[in-house]
């Protein structure tokens, strides 16, 4: 009987070995894929950030052209001090209505009128299998022209 007990014993030891093996098998072929997903996770709430940050700037960017005598330079910095803080890459910055001129003011003479400030910039993704692909984001900001 004794011999029976150590003989079930090893077998029990070598299964167990056996099922070790087979978990950091299974391990190693799902770690990727869950690096991946956390990886992709944060990269998301990045994303959102930044979207949020264009959003807020763009709205700051509208408020200030909605003001007569506000010119695009002053739009501009508008923009770039509500962005203070926020990761950003280059950025674009158009006010509707337009022109090529700097010293434009956009609701001189429009009251009533809308004006547009939208503020677009890329962001590239770094999650494994998908680095270096880039995504355009953006935010826009409407406001009324006031007298």
């Amino acid at each position: 009987m004794g011999k029976t007990r150590k003989l079930l014993n090893r077998l029990r030891e070598r299964n167990k070995d056996n099922e070790r093996g087979a978990a950091l098998l299974e391990f190693a072929f799902i770690a990727p894929i869950l690096i991946m997903l956390v990886v992709g996770i944060v990269q998301f709430g990045l994303v959102l950030n930044q979207t949020q940050g264009l959003h807020a700037a763009a709205r700051e960017g509208a408020r200030a052209a909605a003001i007569p005598d506000t010119d695009v330079a002053e739009i501009e910095s508008a923009v770039n001090g509500a962005l203070n803080g926020v990761a950003t890459r280059t950025l674009q910055i158009d006010v509707t209505p337009s022109t090529s001129n700097t010293n434009f003011q956009p609701c001189d003479g429009r009251e009533g009128d809308q004006v547009t400030v939208t503020v677009k910039t890329d962001f590239v993704l770094d999650i494994p299998f998908f680095a270096g692909r880039t995504i355009d984001i953006a935010g826009e900001g409407v406001f009324r022209c006031e007298g």
